[in-house]
Protein backbone atom coordinates (compact mmCIF):
# COMPACT_ATOMS: atom_id res chain seq x y z
CA UNK A 1 0.00 0.00 0.00
CA UNK A 2 0.76 4.29 -0.28
CA UNK A 3 3.50 4.95 2.05
CA UNK A 4 1.93 8.66 2.91
CA UNK A 5 -1.26 9.49 2.07
CA UNK A 6 -1.89 13.55 1.93
CA UNK A 7 -5.28 14.91 2.57
CA UNK A 8 -6.23 18.38 1.86
CA UNK A 9 -7.43 20.21 -1.59
CA UNK A 10 -5.53 20.32 -5.07
CA UNK A 11 -6.12 23.73 -7.19
CA UNK A 12 -5.41 24.44 -10.79
CA UNK A 13 -3.07 26.97 -10.57
CA UNK A 14 -2.62 29.59 -13.56
CA UNK A 15 0.23 32.05 -13.24
CA UNK A 16 0.86 35.42 -15.33
CA UNK A 17 4.09 36.88 -15.69
CA UNK A 18 5.36 40.20 -17.51
CA UNK A 19 6.46 43.54 -17.65
CA UNK A 20 2.89 45.08 -18.06
CA UNK A 21 1.61 44.20 -14.99
CA UNK A 22 2.93 46.68 -13.42
CA UNK A 23 3.96 47.49 -9.76
CA UNK A 24 3.85 49.96 -7.24
CA UNK A 25 4.80 50.11 -3.30
CA UNK A 26 4.45 46.10 -3.47
CA UNK A 27 1.59 46.34 -4.91
CA UNK A 28 0.02 45.47 -8.78
CA UNK A 29 -1.74 48.40 -10.08
CA UNK A 30 -4.05 47.69 -12.49
CA UNK A 31 -6.47 49.56 -14.17
CA UNK A 32 -10.49 48.78 -14.68
CA UNK A 33 -10.93 48.15 -18.13
CA UNK A 34 -7.42 48.06 -18.74
CA UNK A 35 -6.00 44.82 -21.53
CA UNK A 36 -2.50 43.10 -20.17
CA UNK A 37 -0.17 40.96 -21.85
CA UNK A 38 1.86 38.31 -19.83
CA UNK A 39 5.09 36.99 -21.35
CA UNK A 40 5.09 34.46 -19.79
CA UNK A 41 2.20 31.88 -18.20
CA UNK A 42 2.31 28.49 -16.76
CA UNK A 43 -0.30 26.08 -15.44
CA UNK A 44 0.56 23.86 -12.52
CA UNK A 45 -1.43 21.96 -10.19
CA UNK A 46 -1.56 23.68 -6.35
CA UNK A 47 -2.42 23.06 -2.80
CA UNK A 48 -1.37 21.36 0.04
CA UNK A 49 -2.61 17.95 -0.56
CA UNK A 50 -1.01 18.03 -3.76
CA UNK A 51 2.43 19.83 -3.50
CA UNK A 52 2.86 17.66 -0.42
CA UNK A 53 2.53 14.38 -2.38
CA UNK A 54 4.46 15.82 -5.54
CA UNK A 55 7.17 16.34 -3.68
CA UNK A 56 7.44 13.20 -1.29
CA UNK A 57 7.38 11.08 -4.82
CA UNK A 58 9.99 13.42 -6.39
CA UNK A 59 12.03 12.51 -3.23
CA UNK A 60 11.20 8.47 -4.02
CA UNK A 61 7.91 8.19 -2.33
CA UNK A 62 4.80 6.09 -2.16
CA UNK A 63 2.36 8.60 -2.34
CA UNK A 64 -2.05 9.08 -2.65
CA UNK A 65 -3.95 11.99 -2.15
CA UNK A 66 -7.40 12.21 -1.01
CA UNK A 67 -8.96 15.29 -2.38
CA UNK A 68 -11.87 17.21 -4.18
CA UNK A 69 -11.97 16.93 -7.95
CA UNK A 70 -14.39 18.84 -10.06
CA UNK A 71 -16.12 17.52 -12.94
CA UNK A 72 -15.31 19.54 -15.58
CA UNK A 73 -12.59 20.44 -17.76
CA UNK A 74 -9.88 20.66 -15.17
CA UNK A 75 -10.07 17.37 -14.46
CA UNK A 76 -8.21 15.86 -16.82
CA UNK A 77 -5.22 18.09 -16.63
CA UNK A 78 -5.47 16.97 -12.81
CA UNK A 79 -5.23 13.32 -13.17
CA UNK A 80 -2.38 13.74 -16.27
CA UNK A 81 -0.30 15.98 -13.56
CA UNK A 82 -1.10 13.19 -10.98
CA UNK A 83 -0.25 10.45 -12.83
CA UNK A 84 3.08 11.97 -14.61
CA UNK A 85 4.05 12.58 -11.02
CA UNK A 86 3.05 8.83 -10.41
CA UNK A 87 0.55 9.86 -7.24
CA UNK A 88 -2.29 7.59 -6.78
CA UNK A 89 -5.60 9.20 -7.24
CA UNK A 90 -7.86 6.02 -6.00
CA UNK A 91 -9.02 8.45 -2.89
CA UNK A 92 -10.13 11.40 -4.61
CA UNK A 93 -13.73 12.44 -5.24
CA UNK A 94 -15.03 13.65 -8.27
CA UNK A 95 -17.96 16.22 -7.83
CA UNK A 96 -20.23 18.12 -10.32
CA UNK A 97 -20.25 21.75 -9.56
CA UNK A 98 -17.34 21.88 -7.88
CA UNK A 99 -14.11 24.32 -8.84
CA UNK A 100 -10.88 25.15 -7.36
CA UNK A 101 -8.64 27.76 -9.19
CA UNK A 102 -6.13 29.97 -8.29
CA UNK A 103 -4.82 32.72 -10.95
CA UNK A 104 -1.63 34.01 -9.54
CA UNK A 105 -0.26 37.49 -10.65
CA UNK A 106 4.11 37.27 -10.86
CA UNK A 107 6.38 40.22 -10.20
CA UNK A 108 9.84 40.18 -11.88
CA UNK A 109 11.05 39.26 -8.29
CA UNK A 110 8.72 36.03 -7.81
CA UNK A 111 6.48 38.21 -5.48
CA UNK A 112 3.14 37.07 -6.34
CA UNK A 113 -0.77 37.80 -5.50
CA UNK A 114 -3.02 35.21 -5.87
CA UNK A 115 -7.01 35.54 -6.68
CA UNK A 116 -8.22 31.90 -5.66
CA UNK A 117 -11.83 30.75 -6.10
CA UNK A 118 -13.19 27.09 -4.36
CA UNK A 119 -16.38 25.77 -4.27
CA UNK A 120 -17.43 25.91 -0.58
CA UNK A 121 -17.34 22.26 1.23
CA UNK A 122 -18.59 21.49 4.65
CA UNK A 123 -17.17 17.87 4.53
CA UNK A 124 -14.36 15.77 2.95
CA UNK A 125 -17.06 13.29 2.02
CA UNK A 126 -14.83 10.09 1.50
CA UNK A 127 -16.89 6.62 1.12
CA UNK A 128 -16.63 4.27 3.75
CA UNK A 129 -14.84 2.12 1.31
CA UNK A 130 -11.90 4.88 0.66
CA UNK A 131 -11.24 5.69 4.61
CA UNK A 132 -11.16 1.78 5.35
CA UNK A 133 -8.35 1.44 2.64
CA UNK A 134 -7.02 4.65 3.81
CA UNK A 135 -6.05 2.68 6.67
CA UNK A 136 -3.91 0.80 4.79
CA UNK A 137 -1.48 3.80 4.34
CA UNK A 138 1.42 3.83 6.86
CA UNK A 139 1.79 7.57 7.07
CA UNK A 140 -0.97 10.50 7.20
CA UNK A 141 -0.36 14.06 5.90
CA UNK A 142 -3.02 16.76 6.81
CA UNK A 143 -2.40 19.94 4.99
CA UNK A 144 -4.42 22.83 5.09
CA UNK A 145 -8.33 22.05 4.86
CA UNK A 146 -10.30 25.49 4.13
CA UNK A 147 -13.98 25.15 4.45
CA UNK A 148 -14.18 21.44 6.33
CA UNK A 149 -16.22 21.47 9.86
CA UNK A 150 -13.53 21.09 12.60
CA UNK A 151 -15.95 18.44 13.82
CA UNK A 152 -15.07 16.72 10.87
CA UNK A 153 -11.35 16.75 10.75
CA UNK A 154 -11.48 15.83 14.38
CA UNK A 155 -13.44 12.79 13.41
CA UNK A 156 -11.19 12.10 10.75
CA UNK A 157 -7.66 12.33 12.42
CA UNK A 158 -9.05 9.84 15.24
CA UNK A 159 -9.36 7.21 12.61
CA UNK A 160 -5.92 7.46 12.24
CA UNK A 161 -4.87 7.98 15.56
CA UNK A 162 -6.59 4.49 16.38
CA UNK A 163 -5.15 2.83 14.12
CA UNK A 164 -1.71 3.79 15.07
CA UNK A 165 -1.02 6.08 12.26
CA UNK A 166 1.67 8.53 12.33
CA UNK A 167 -0.23 11.78 11.52
CA UNK A 168 1.84 14.80 10.41
CA UNK A 169 -0.43 18.11 10.56
CA UNK A 170 -0.54 21.40 9.12
CA UNK A 171 -3.27 24.11 10.21
CA UNK A 172 -3.62 27.01 8.55
CA UNK A 173 -4.36 30.83 10.02
CA UNK A 174 -8.46 30.43 8.93
CA UNK A 175 -8.25 27.26 11.35
CA UNK A 176 -6.96 28.87 14.50
CA UNK A 177 -9.33 32.38 13.86
CA UNK A 178 -12.40 30.35 13.05
CA UNK A 179 -12.02 27.62 16.62
CA UNK A 180 -8.60 28.09 18.70
CA UNK A 181 -10.54 25.18 21.11
CA UNK A 182 -10.59 23.12 17.77
CA UNK A 183 -7.63 23.48 16.34
CA UNK A 184 -5.71 22.62 19.44
CA UNK A 185 -7.96 19.62 19.70
CA UNK A 186 -6.84 18.87 15.99
CA UNK A 187 -2.95 19.46 17.17
CA UNK A 188 -3.47 17.10 19.95
CA UNK A 189 -4.21 14.17 17.32
CA UNK A 190 -0.89 14.89 15.21
CA UNK A 191 2.15 13.20 16.26
CA UNK A 192 4.16 16.28 14.06
CA UNK A 193 2.93 19.52 14.01
CA UNK A 194 4.15 21.62 10.57
CA UNK A 195 2.98 25.79 10.85
CA UNK A 196 4.62 28.81 9.82
CA UNK A 197 5.07 31.59 12.44
CA UNK A 198 2.33 33.55 11.37
CA UNK A 199 -0.01 30.88 11.89
CA UNK A 200 1.37 29.51 15.27
CA UNK A 201 1.08 32.94 16.14
CA UNK A 202 -2.58 32.76 15.44
CA UNK A 203 -2.83 29.15 17.32
CA UNK A 204 -1.79 30.50 20.26
CA UNK A 205 -3.70 34.00 20.44
CA UNK A 206 -0.17 35.24 20.87
CA UNK A 207 0.61 38.13 17.79
CA UNK A 208 2.88 40.00 18.72
CA UNK A 209 6.96 39.26 19.05
CA UNK A 210 7.37 35.86 19.02
CA UNK A 211 10.46 34.13 20.24
CA UNK A 212 11.25 31.05 18.57
CA UNK A 213 14.77 30.66 19.65
CA UNK A 214 12.95 29.47 23.33
CA UNK A 215 10.78 26.06 23.40
CA UNK A 216 7.57 27.20 22.54
CA UNK A 217 6.06 23.88 22.47
CA UNK A 218 4.62 23.89 25.94
CA UNK A 219 1.81 26.65 24.32
CA UNK A 220 0.19 23.64 22.60
CA UNK A 221 1.48 21.00 25.16
CA UNK A 222 4.29 19.34 22.02
CA UNK A 223 6.70 18.40 24.87
CA UNK A 224 7.10 15.22 23.96
CA UNK A 225 5.42 15.15 20.33
CA UNK A 226 7.67 17.32 17.24
CA UNK A 227 6.64 20.78 16.38
CA UNK A 228 8.01 22.40 12.87
CA UNK A 229 7.84 26.01 12.40
CA UNK A 230 9.16 27.79 9.20
CA UNK A 231 9.82 31.22 9.77
CA UNK A 232 10.36 32.10 5.92
CA UNK A 233 14.01 33.82 4.98
CA UNK A 234 14.85 33.72 8.98
CA UNK A 235 14.88 29.68 8.84
CA UNK A 236 13.19 27.21 10.77
CA UNK A 237 12.97 25.88 14.12
CA UNK A 238 11.89 22.63 15.67
CA UNK A 239 10.87 21.48 19.22
CA UNK A 240 10.82 17.83 20.50
CA UNK A 241 11.26 16.16 23.79
CA UNK A 242 12.76 20.14 25.24
CA UNK A 243 15.57 20.56 22.43
CA UNK A 244 15.05 23.70 20.62
CA UNK A 245 16.66 22.85 16.61
CA UNK A 246 17.40 25.41 14.24
CA UNK A 247 18.50 25.53 10.17
CA UNK A 248 19.65 28.89 8.89
CA UNK A 249 17.48 29.92 5.34
CA UNK A 250 20.57 30.34 3.00
CA UNK A 251 20.13 33.91 1.01
CA UNK A 252 18.35 32.83 -2.39
CA UNK A 253 20.03 34.91 -5.50
CA UNK A 254 17.08 34.89 -7.32
CA UNK A 255 13.36 33.56 -6.78
CA UNK A 256 11.12 33.05 -10.07
CA UNK A 257 7.84 31.94 -7.61
CA UNK A 258 7.56 32.28 -4.06
CA UNK A 259 4.25 29.34 -4.38
CA UNK A 260 4.41 26.84 -3.03
CA UNK A 261 7.87 26.96 -0.94
CA UNK A 262 6.24 26.43 2.60
CA UNK A 263 4.66 23.09 1.07
CA UNK A 264 8.37 22.93 -0.65
CA UNK A 265 9.74 22.24 3.25
CA UNK A 266 7.00 20.40 4.36
CA UNK A 267 7.25 17.63 1.90
CA UNK A 268 11.63 17.62 1.77
CA UNK A 269 11.48 17.51 5.57
CA UNK A 270 9.10 14.82 5.97
CA UNK A 271 11.34 12.60 3.25
CA UNK A 272 14.33 12.76 5.14
CA UNK A 273 12.54 12.64 8.63
CA UNK A 274 10.55 9.55 7.55
CA UNK A 275 13.63 7.70 6.82
CA UNK A 276 16.14 8.37 9.42
CA UNK A 277 14.20 9.99 12.18
CA UNK A 278 16.93 13.35 12.14
CA UNK A 279 15.48 16.32 13.25
CA UNK A 280 18.58 18.65 11.95
CA UNK A 281 19.07 16.64 8.84
CA UNK A 282 15.30 16.72 8.09
CA UNK A 283 15.02 20.66 8.20
CA UNK A 284 17.94 21.02 6.12
CA UNK A 285 16.44 19.16 3.62
CA UNK A 286 13.14 20.97 3.99
CA UNK A 287 15.20 24.21 3.43
CA UNK A 288 17.37 22.50 0.56
CA UNK A 289 13.99 21.64 -1.60
CA UNK A 290 11.83 24.59 -0.45
CA UNK A 291 15.18 26.29 -2.08
CA UNK A 292 14.35 24.65 -5.25
CA UNK A 293 10.64 25.63 -5.57
CA UNK A 294 11.94 29.10 -5.24
CA UNK A 295 13.59 29.12 -8.30
CA UNK A 296 11.07 27.94 -10.96
CA UNK A 297 7.00 29.00 -11.42
CA UNK A 298 4.62 26.54 -10.13
CA UNK A 299 4.11 25.40 -6.40
CA UNK A 300 5.70 22.12 -6.64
Amino acid sequence: MHEVLTIGDITIDLYFKGKSLAMEKDRFTLAIGGKYVAEQFHEGLGGGAANVAIGLSNLGFNCAVAATVGENVFKQIALQKLINKRISSEFIIFERGYINISTILLSPKGERSIIHYPTPKQSFGFSPLQEANMQKCSTIYMGHTPGIDPDEKIRFLKLFRDSGKFIILNLGVDDARGNRTKALQLAGLADCLIVNKHEFSELIGKKGTLNLKKDVSFEVKYQNKLLVITDGADGSYAYHEGRVYFDKAPAVQSIEDATGAGDGYTAGFLASYLRNKNIQVAMEAGTEYAGKILKKIGAN
